[in-house]
């Protein structure tokens, strides 16, 4: 036995046959070029271009294990939307897909558990975006591709990838959505002021890729929107995306459902952008726009996306003089100025004169939202307002609170002016947050700029168990602006304008804690007689209700 292992071994080492040399020419060792990335995505490419898209362009392929990533930057027209995709081979198990601006602006992320990411990136968009894909389990080849794709072809190229029935099958669920009417009211009654529903949307909800609404703010209006998800689909991310893709608001939860609300000074265009982070369904996006003018809501509900381009506080300062001026107010003062800083609040103590004073705080970049707080020695509120770069009080009757302000987002330089406005009626130094908020409320939707604006102006007790009534008389071709407010105990105030005699009712408004609406006798040839009913939802108050008369404009 040992003899026959040892011939085994000694054949073994013997010689062997040459090795076969090498044809001549043939290549050998490394090339250049790279993997043809086509063959990953070519079957869900040719959907997409059976759907309206161009043809499919490879911008990166590599291959890796889970955490690696493969990532290109790519060329996209501002008029145009973009499909983009990744695919792998088969043991690829998982892949997220993201596409950010070079600000760092999310375009869309798609990170679904599995190897099919897709996203369709539309405008507003920046002309040069960075697509990112990341192996989240196995390993293997990625590849990401894009196609171009036109605006009118977007949702039919979208369905082509989606599973969750497109905008079709959404737009006829809003037809059957339980309790539709009921929300809408119910939402519009929680913010306050008057609206107006501009536009009511069925949408699907997918999470691998976010469905997008353009919505346009008129001139010093602003905009509601509501998005309610179906039953399938829920924890909703719902983001406002100004023209140039910075995201200016994200939605806030109330339940299941989403809101914002948005302001802008001139006509701005934005889009809303929504994504469900669990389940594939559809939804509704209804679209309000407010009657009462530019930041015209005092509801806390209502915390606002103020569109207001940022300046520095020299540029508001000569701003706020050139209107004021003609407003009639006197001199300014500046009280205060320096840098508020993040996350903590700055006290400042003013010495105001008799009656009623405008204080703005006004900030510049990089300051973005500014909280400011006006407060007795023991402790009660006299005022409260907030914005992006400039926040407004009226602070009458007391002539050394303390100021507290706060940088919300980011910190930055501001500057605190005061203007008084010794004239204003003595009922509103008697109860000085009702007469911020009606001030405040008058100014945005520019009814008037001064306390000396609302001379008729009276206090009421206002209760949730009893209304209170006041005759209100309209002469022949004029129109008469009635506005309310409360200050502390009461919330959710109603006014309603009934015609005498009979009681028709012309107007309503409600509001958290102010509320306004007009009354006209245009066409009717005689005098309008009215009375305005007065009450609150919950818990009592003390009240200021003013009327100005106006001429409308022919």
């Amino acid at each position: 036995m040992k003899s026959f292992a040892l011939a085994l071994l000694l054949a073994a080492c013997g010689p062997r046959a040459p090795a076969p040399a090498p044809t001549p020419g043939e290549p050998f060792g490394r090339v250049e070029g790279t993997l043809d990335g086509h063959e990953f995505l070519k079957s869900d490419s040719a959907r997409a271009r059976a759907a309206g898209a161009e043809e499919s362009e490879v911008i990166a392929v590599g291959a890796g294990s889970a955490g690696d990533r493969i990532s290109s930057l790519f060329a996209l027209p501002e008029s145009d939307c973009g499909l983009v995709i990744a695919r792998g081979n088969d043991s690829v198990e998982d892949v997220d897909l993201f596409v950010y601006g070079d600000d760092g602006t999310v375009f869309g992320s798609d990170e679904a558990p599995d190897k099919t990411p897709s996203l369709l990136v539309c405008p507003p968009h920046p002309r040069r975006l960075f697509a990112v894909a990341r192996l989240a389990a196995g390993h293997g080849v990625v590849a990401i591709g894009v196609q171009r794709v036109s605006a009118a072809r977007a949702e039919a190229v979208g369905r082509s990838l989606l599973p969750s029935g497109g905008r079709d099958a959404a737009e006829a669920a809003v037809a059957t959505f339980p309790r539709l009417n009921d929300q809408v009211s119910s939402h519009h009654r929680t913010l306050g002021g008057s609206w107006r529903e501009v536009r009511r949307a069925g949408i699907p909800l997918d999470p691998r890729v976010a469905s997008r609404l353009s919505v346009a703010i008129a001139k010093d209006r602003c905009i509601s929107v509501l998005v309610l998800p179906a039953s399938d689909v829920s924890h909703l991310d719902v983001t406002l995306l100004e023209a140039n893709g910075r995201i200016a608001g994200r939605g806030r939860a109330r339940g299941r459902e989403r809101f914002l609300v948005a302001c802008a000074p001139e006509r701005t265009d934005v889009t809303v952008e929504v994504r469900p982070r669990a389940g594939q369904g559809t939804g509704v996006v209804v679209v309000s726009e407010s009657r009462d003018g530019h930041a015209a809501l005092a509801g806390d509900e209502a915390f606002m996306v103020d569109l207001t381009a940022p300046a520095s506080p020299d540029d508001w300062a000569r701003e706020l003089d050139r209107r004021l001026d003609a407003a009639g107010y006197g001199g300014s003062a500046v009280v205060s100025q320096g840098t508020l800083p993040l996350g903590t609040r700055t006290s400042v103590a003013l010495a105001l004169g008799a009656g009623c004073s405008r204080v703005d705080v006004v900030g510049g970049r990089p300051l973005h939202g500014v909280l400011a707080q006006a407060w007795t020695d023991d402790g009660q509120l006299l005022a409260s307002a907030r914005g992006v770069s400039q926040a407004t009080l009226f602070v009458c009757g007391a002539p050394r609170p303390s100021l507290e302000l706060e940088a919300l987002q980011a910190p930055g330089p501001h500057r605190v002016i005061v203007r008084p406005d010794p004239d204003a009626p003595a009922v509103f130094s008697q109860h000085p947050l009702a007469a911020h908020r009606l001030l405040g409320f008058a100014m945005a939707r520019g009814v008037g700029q001064r306390g000396t604006h609302f001379g008729g102006a009276r206090a009421l007790r206002v209760t949730s168990s009893q209304r209170v009534s006041i005759p209100i008389t309209v002469p022949i071709a004029r129109c008469v602006d009635v506005s309310a407010s409360v200050g502390g105990g009461g919330r959710g105030l109603t006014l309603r304008l009934l015609e005498e005699p009979g009681g028709k009712e012309l107007e309503r408004s409600h509001g958290a804690h102010v509320v306004a609406l007009r009354a006209c006798a245009l066409d009717r040839g005689r005098t309008l007689l009215a009375r305005a009913e007065l009450f609150l939802d919950a818990g009592e108050s003390d009240a200021l209700l003013a009327t100005r008369q106006l001429t409308p404009q022919p």
